[in-house]
């Protein structure tokens, strides 16, 4: 019964969430790119999400690997991107000559981690799915979409055109760092927005938005993979529904911000930690 009232509850949420960005959202898609800018764009991140994933299970090491841990290796992967992408920034070398060599080298040395990833894509089965877990499913996915349309259309964020997702453009279109003395968030840690600068390198700002989309994907995996210790699979699965249905992480405003960023990270270290 329980289980039902909740079901019924994220049902009924996630409606007026949906009449609600259909209402306010879709209109930005009157001036969405090319739809081959989608595509060229999504590939490149495809590509940096499986070089980052390769490298996080080369750090992680584990010794049967299961579909769990590329989840935490993607992670630790993009952690460090994101350090080079600092480094490249500082030294003046964030060009896209620079980072596709780099990103192509480090696929060649976890050659046999990009295999490993391979496997457990291959391999990934969900079986016996109750009914009640296939609508958790249902409602994962379709906030999946919704996450993915406000990526994908115009930024309208304050935060995001200010600093989040102006500042890599800026670094990007000058190859590396900008000393900006009058915009104080651009004298701040910039671990998230080294990271959309070296997507914005390698496919402009489709791709540093698209990046947003993996790191939303992984932060709600990590939340199902951290519940999952502790519950049963459709619980885990209510978890992860009930934090992407939640109205602020499927709001447009807040594209391209670091907080599901930071929110990603910590679930994937507390998940580390207790598995230590």
């Amino acid at each position: 019964m329980r289980t039902r009232l909740v079901l019924v509850i994220l049902l009924v949420w996630f409606l007026a969430i949906v009449v609600a960005f259909t209402h306010y959202q879709f209109r930005g898609f009157e001036q969405a790119n090319p739809f081959g800018d989608y595509v060229l764009s999504a590939l490149a991140v495809l590509v940096a999400v499986v070089v980052a994933t390769a490298l996080g299970l080369r750090v992680l090491a584990p010794e049967r690997p299961r579909p769990r841990d590329a989840v935490l290796g993607l992670a630790v992967g993009l952690a460090i991107l994101a350090i080079a992408a600092l480094a490249l920034a500082a030294a003046k070398m964030l060009r896209p000559y620079v980072i596709w060599p780099a990103m192509v080298a480090a696929g060649a040395l976890s050659y046999r981690q990009v295999v490993t990833l391979a496997s457990l894509i291959r391999a990934f089965r969900l079986r016996q799915l109750t009914a009640v877990e296939g609508v958790l499913i249902g409602l994962l996915s379709l906030a999946g979409l919704i996450v993915l349309a406000n990526c994908l259309a115009p930024l309208t964020a304050n935060d995001a055109l200010v600093y989040h997702l102006n500042l890599p453009k800026i670094y990007a279109r000058a190859s590396g760092l900008v000393q900006m003395p009058h915009l104080v968030y651009a004298n701040m840690p910039h671990y998230g927005e080294m990271l959309y600068a070296l997507f914005y390198v390698l496919a402009g700002e489709t791709g540093a938005k698209l990046a947003y989309l993996v790191l939303m994907a992984g932060a709600a995996l990590a939340v199902y993979v951290l519940a999952r210790r502790f519950a049963p699979r459709s619980l885990a699965l209510g978890v992860a529904a009930i934090f992407l249905v939640e109205p602020l992480v499927l709001d447009s405003r807040i594209v391209c911000n670091v907080d599901v960023l930071l929110t990603y990270c910590y679930i994937v270290a507390i998940t580390l930690v207790l598995e230590s």
